[in-house]
């Protein structure tokens, strides 16, 4: 699992930057400025996604430890644990949850024909910030996590994909 402890501010800071300007820059249609009709300059984007990136980050690296200690004494059974960017990919964002409470839930309470449509909702958010969610396995459809890859909704890897979307 690739870990995120240890970020510098710099680092924190840059990837802000990066997404800041990915929303800035994004062509928008007539009929929708997106977050540009909320937030005109680009000074003013980097600043609301660095709180948000800020305060993800902070909120990742105590809970990442968190996990791994308890899971490594036998506790929290199959919680989520986030695998940030697995393949190294650099367009978009990306992470893997291992492990899904929800799928346990499910399985030892015969609800597992409900699951496919719970995790589909997980495609409806990132449309309504022009993203398209790229996922090709769910612990509901079997496997041991579940893959997300955000990329923008009208990306050549949004046009192009070809694989089985979950």
């Amino acid at each position: 699992m690739q870990k995120l402890t240890g970020l510098s501010e710099t680092e924190v800071t840059e990837t802000a930057r990066q997404i800041a300007d990915t929303f800035y820059d994004y062509q928008y249609h007539e009929d929708d400025a997106g977050l540009i009709k909320y937030i005109s300059s680009r000074e003013d984007m980097f600043t609301y996604m660095h709180g948000i990136v800020q305060a993800a980050y902070e909120k990742y690296v105590p809970y990442a430890r968190l996990v791994e200690e308890k899971r490594s004494k036998g506790q929290w059974g199959n919680t989520w644990q986030i695998c940030i960017n697995p393949d190294d990919d650099c367009e978009g964002v990306r992470f893997d949850l291992i492990g899904c409470p929800l799928a346990d839930y499910a399985s030892a309470n015969g609800y597992t024909d409900l699951l496919p449509h719970l995790c589909a909702t997980d495609h409806v958010i990132p449309k309504l910030i022009h993203a398209k969610l790229i996922r090709t396995h769910t612990c509901a459809l079997g496997s041991d996590s579940c893959d997300y890859w955000y990329v923008g909704d009208e990306s050549e890897t949004a046009r192009n994909y070809k694989g089985k979307l979950v």
